[in-house]
Protein backbone atom coordinates (compact mmCIF):
# COMPACT_ATOMS: atom_id res chain seq x y z
CA UNK A 1 0.00 0.00 0.00
CA UNK A 2 1.16 3.81 -0.20
CA UNK A 3 0.36 7.03 1.40
CA UNK A 4 0.37 9.78 -0.58
CA UNK A 5 0.01 13.56 0.47
CA UNK A 6 -0.34 14.34 3.96
CA UNK A 7 -1.45 11.62 6.93
CA UNK A 8 -2.97 14.19 9.54
CA UNK A 9 -5.91 14.87 11.67
CA UNK A 10 -7.63 15.68 8.38
CA UNK A 11 -7.07 12.72 6.32
CA UNK A 12 -6.11 9.78 9.22
CA UNK A 13 -9.98 8.58 9.25
CA UNK A 14 -9.33 7.46 5.79
CA UNK A 15 -6.61 6.39 5.76
CA UNK A 16 -7.60 3.62 8.48
CA UNK A 17 -10.46 2.76 6.71
CA UNK A 18 -7.83 2.01 3.64
CA UNK A 19 -5.56 0.26 6.05
CA UNK A 20 -8.10 -1.61 7.70
CA UNK A 21 -8.68 -3.87 4.61
CA UNK A 22 -5.10 -4.63 4.70
CA UNK A 23 -5.11 -5.73 8.21
CA UNK A 24 -5.97 -9.30 7.39
CA UNK A 25 -2.70 -9.66 6.91
CA UNK A 26 0.09 -10.88 8.39
CA UNK A 27 2.52 -8.75 7.48
CA UNK A 28 1.61 -5.11 5.47
CA UNK A 29 4.46 -3.39 3.89
CA UNK A 30 3.59 0.89 3.59
CA UNK A 31 5.12 2.91 0.76
CA UNK A 32 6.03 6.47 2.19
CA UNK A 33 7.71 7.45 -0.64
CA UNK A 34 4.95 10.19 -1.35
CA UNK A 35 3.80 11.27 1.97
CA UNK A 36 4.77 14.76 2.83
CA UNK A 37 3.63 15.49 6.41
CA UNK A 38 2.57 13.20 9.16
CA UNK A 39 1.52 14.03 12.39
CA UNK A 40 0.42 12.97 15.70
CA UNK A 41 -2.51 11.54 14.75
CA UNK A 42 -0.57 9.76 12.06
CA UNK A 43 2.03 8.67 13.53
CA UNK A 44 -0.81 7.24 16.25
CA UNK A 45 -2.57 5.43 13.18
CA UNK A 46 0.82 3.71 12.34
CA UNK A 47 1.98 2.54 15.91
CA UNK A 48 -1.68 0.97 16.33
CA UNK A 49 -1.31 -0.73 13.31
CA UNK A 50 2.32 -1.90 14.15
CA UNK A 51 0.90 -3.00 17.80
CA UNK A 52 -2.03 -5.10 15.92
CA UNK A 53 0.12 -6.53 13.51
CA UNK A 54 2.90 -7.93 15.97
CA UNK A 55 -0.01 -9.19 18.11
CA UNK A 56 -0.95 -11.65 15.58
CA UNK A 57 2.59 -12.44 14.73
CA UNK A 58 2.87 -9.97 11.65
CA UNK A 59 4.50 -6.72 11.52
CA UNK A 60 4.72 -3.76 9.52
CA UNK A 61 7.63 -2.07 7.05
CA UNK A 62 7.66 1.53 6.21
CA UNK A 63 9.19 1.84 3.37
CA UNK A 64 11.31 4.77 1.89
CA UNK A 65 9.63 7.75 3.85
CA UNK A 66 10.45 10.97 2.65
CA UNK A 67 13.12 13.26 4.30
CA UNK A 68 10.19 15.34 6.36
CA UNK A 69 8.71 11.87 7.49
CA UNK A 70 11.72 10.29 8.45
CA UNK A 71 12.75 13.16 10.50
CA UNK A 72 9.75 12.69 12.49
CA UNK A 73 9.98 8.96 12.81
CA UNK A 74 13.81 9.65 13.82
CA UNK A 75 12.87 12.11 16.45
CA UNK A 76 9.95 9.56 17.89
CA UNK A 77 13.14 6.98 18.29
CA UNK A 78 10.67 4.21 15.83
CA UNK A 79 13.55 2.70 14.63
CA UNK A 80 15.56 2.30 17.79
CA UNK A 81 12.53 0.66 19.47
CA UNK A 82 12.20 -1.95 16.77
CA UNK A 83 10.12 -0.32 14.05
CA UNK A 84 10.98 -1.58 10.54
CA UNK A 85 12.15 1.35 8.16
CA UNK A 86 13.85 1.04 5.08
CA UNK A 87 15.52 3.82 2.97
CA UNK A 88 14.37 5.30 -0.28
CA UNK A 89 16.24 3.78 -3.25
CA UNK A 90 19.14 5.58 -4.53
CA UNK A 91 18.19 6.97 -8.20
CA UNK A 92 19.68 5.13 -11.10
CA UNK A 93 22.99 6.15 -12.76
Amino acid sequence: MRLVGELDISTVEDAARALAAAASRTNISLDLSELTFIDSSGVRLLLSLIRDQRSKGGDLVLHAPTQTVRHVFDILGLEANGVAITPPMDPAP
